[in-house]
Parts: structure tokens; C-alpha cells; sequence
């Protein structure tokens, strides 16, 4: 038997990216932490931030006399020295470190190298700021009071000024979203589906000894999911927008992608549907003892009409941010409250309702070739609903075209 949804739907929390219509990112801290070539040779942290190449980063480094902080590079490649520009009476001398600071991303952040002038610069960029040359890709600083020049240090003695640059920005493209105790007003499995099959074999066995015969069975289905979500804002910010990358979880409309599918937003409600197709396939060993004709079959339940409420909690949180920085954001997309702040995670109950078309569970059938309730029958009276139903399908539209013509 194929697994039954309403089972899984119950235990499996969802993950994804809530992120509204478009990609509205949010604060997402880089840290800086200490390191000594002495003691760290080789040993650069895998979530260093990279220059240009894996063998240069970032490093930070803090002037012993004044106290001044300076950025820099470290590079790999020339047994792991780390250069900076370092201010001297009003000028700049270039320097070779042992112990700083380097730049890493532990909370896997969106790094970009930007333009100066992208107005994401202002949000986004580190503290402090991180510039880039654009001609030989090294990390420096800017000139105090003038962000006008990046000033660079390639080596132990040379020192450059650029106007050519790029700042360093990180960001995440939206909340991270755990959806939890998902529950359905009706179980998918509660009411009968339509029967419709997947294959029959006959199986005939004339020698003397028992044979044992793999069958499998395989059938191409089409389902389809809408999930409407309602609030009592006046503006939807969806979460049921990640919901299409759970789905594959319950075993039935795996690979339907939402962001790709249809959607519609009105009032308090956003609607989101999309349709998939997949391959199902029933195996099975079968015993025919010796001189004895069998038939196989299987079958499969579709059910076409299911509607049910949903209700379900949404949990939002962004590493690196508190709570009330998440709430913030969820409440400057349009969402209102009320809110529940847990740690560094908030959280919502969401409500809705749930149409779909499913594939729900399988059947293998094994009788007596000619058995009073065999396969055969079976079939043939599948073949007969299905004829009744597209005749009642048929007569419906048939009246709909008449009324409209008259």
C-alpha cells in the first residue's frame, strides 16, 4: 500500500524562505574572529570570507599604539601572511601581521562585492566597511571621513589608493520559515476514492514445481494542490509560498514548485495552485504453485474533491537576528500580528483551506484466473463508473453550453 498522506502530513514539519513577491532581503551579520598564523598555520576557518579567490581573505587588523582599525588580506599562497596599510603621521606604510582578526560567515549568509553606489550598500555592508580593488582584488580600507578611496596593501612594502572599488554586503534573501502541527479538519483517506488501475497480468504456471514471479506494475498519475491562506490584515504575506518544497515529503504532489505555479492574491486570501505528474509503481512477489493460472492487478484511489481547513503554526527566525529584529521585518512586509516571541524565534498561527486532486493509495490483487470476484470483474466495473462519469461530466457541460446559447 502506498503511504497515506493524512499520516505524514501530521509529523512532518515544513521548511523554507518566506520572502513576499519579490526578493526583499534582511540583515545578516558576518563575524570577525581572531587568528594567529603562529598557532593557525593552514588551519583558515571554511566559512572565511574570500577576496577574490579561496587563498585570500579578509582580515582585520587593530593598531597596538592608537588603537585604529585597519582592513587587510591574508593570503595563503605566500606562507600565510596577512598585509594592511597602516596609518603613519597622516600617510600610509604597508605591513606584514602575524595576529588579526579574519572575516567569516558562520551564519551562511549572501556575500556580494557591490557597486558603491547600490543602495543595498548602506543596509547591508559590514561593520566596518570592507572595500574592494577592482584591479587586483585585494581587501583594504577607506580613508577616514572619505569614502572616495580604498586604500590597499598587495604587499609588505607596497601602498595603493584606488577609486576603483566594490564594498562588501551580506544579507539574507528572507526569514527562514518552519511550519509545524499542520493539521487537516478531514483526512485525505476518509472518504472513498475512485478506483482506476494501474496494470493486470495473467500468470499460468504448467510445470511440477512452485515458481515465484516479480510483477511490477506502473502507472503515470496527475495531481493537483491549491492552498489558500487567509489572515485578518489587509495585506497577505504568504507562508504557503514555500509549501511546494515540502510536499515531496508526503508522497503525494512531490516535485509541485509554487513559485513556478498559478497565483492569486485578494483582499485577506492568496491562493497558490500548481499541477504534477508522477510514475507510480506497485511490485510484488508472487507464489503460483505448480499447474495453477493466476491473476494480478493493482489498482489505485484517486480523490478529485478534497477540501479541508487547515491550521498550522509558522515559525520565523533568521540566524543572527533576535526576535523582535524577525518580528520587525515580518511586520514591514505587510504581516500582522498577533506574534509569539520564543528566543530568537517568532511565531504565528496561520489558517486556511486546502483543494487537491491525489493519488491516495494502492492496491495488489492476486485471484484465481475466472474467480466469481476476480480482477477481471473488478476491472470491468471500474471501466463502467468511469464511462457513467464522464457521461454525467458530458451532460453537465451539454446543458451549461445550452443555457448560455438561449
Amino acid at each position: 500500500m502506498w503511504p497515506l498522506w493524512s499520516i505524514l502530513i501530521y509529523l512532518t514539519p515544513f521548511y523554507g524562505v518566506i520572502q513576499g513577491e519579490q526578493d526583499i532581503r534582511i540583515n545578516c551579520p558576518l563575524k570577525w574572529v581572531s587568528f594567529d598564523t603562529g598557532y593557525n598555520t593552514g588551519q583558515v576557518p571554511s566559512s572565511a570570507i574570500s577576496t577574490s579567490t579561496e587563498n585570500n581573505y579578509v582580515v582585520k587588523i587593530t593598531s597596538n599604539s592608537t588603537g585604529n582599525v585597519y582592513i587587510g588580506q591574508l593570503s595563503t599562497d605566500n606562507e600565510m601572511a596577512a598585509y594592511a596599510a597602516i596609518s603613519s603621521f597622516g600617510d600610509y606604510e604597508a605591513k606584514q601581521f602575524d595576529s588579526f582578526e579574519l572575516l567569516t560567515n558562520p551564519h551562511g549568509c549572501r556575500t556580494q562585492w557591490m557597486n558603491p553606489y547600490h543602495q543595498d550598500v548602506a543596509k547591508f555592508s559590514t561593520s566596518p566597511k570592507v572595500c574592494r580593488s577592482e584591479t587586483d582584488r585585494i581587501s583594504g580600507h577607506f580613508e577616514p571621513g572619505f569614502l572616495g578611496n580604498c586604500v590597499v596593501a598587495p604587499d609588505s612594502v607596497t601602498v595603493h589608493r584606488t577609486r576603483q572599488f566594490s564594498i562588501l554586503v551580506s544579507y539574507r534573501p528572507g526569514v527562514m520559515t518552519k511550519v509545524v502541527n499542520f493539521s487537516l479538519a478531514i483526512d485525505p483517506n476518509s472518504e472513498d476514492g475512485e478506483l482506476d488501475f494501474i496494470g493486470l497480468d495473467e500468470l499460468t504456471n504448467h510445470a511440477d514445481v512452485t515458481v515465484i514471479q516479480v510483477v511490477t506494475h506502473t502507472k503515470k498519475v496527475s495531481e493537483r494542490i491549491s492552498y489558500t491562506e487567509t489572515t485578518e490584515s489587509s495585506s497577505v504575506v504568504s507562508v504557503t509560498h514555500g509549501f511546494g518544497l515540502f510536499l515531496e515529503e508526503f508522497g503525494y504532489g512531490a516535485n509541485i514548485n509554487f513559485e513556478k505555479g498559478e497565483g492569486e492574491s485578494s483582499g485577506t486570501t492568496e491562493t497558490l495552485s500548481n499541477s504534477t505528474e508522477r510514475i507510480v509503481e506497485v511490485s510484488r512477489e508472487v507464489v503460483v504453485p505448480s499447474y495453477t493460472s493466476l491473476t494480478v492487478c493493482s489498482t489505485i484511489a484517486f480523490n478529485d474533491k478534497y477540501n479541508s481547513s487547515y491550521s498550522a503554526t509558522a515559525q520565523f527566525s533568521s540566524p543572527g537576528l533576535s526576535a523582535l529584529q524577525v518580528q520587525n521585518h515580518l511586520v514591514n512586509l505587510g504581516m500582522e500580528g498577533p506574534f509569539i516571541r520564543t528566543g530568537e524565534m517568532v511565531s504565528k498561527i496561520i489558517k486556511g483551506t486546502i483543494a487537491a486532486t491525489l493519488a491516495m493509495e494502492t492496491h495488489f490483487i492476486v485471484t484465481p484466473q475466472n474467480s466469481f470476484r476476480g480482477c477481471e470483474t473488478l476491472m470491468e466495473e471500474t471501466m463502467r463508473a468511469t464511462s457513467l462519469k464522464i457521461q454525467q461530466k458530458s451532460g453537465r457541460i451539454m446543458k451549461r453550453v445550452k443555457a448560455h446559447s438561449s
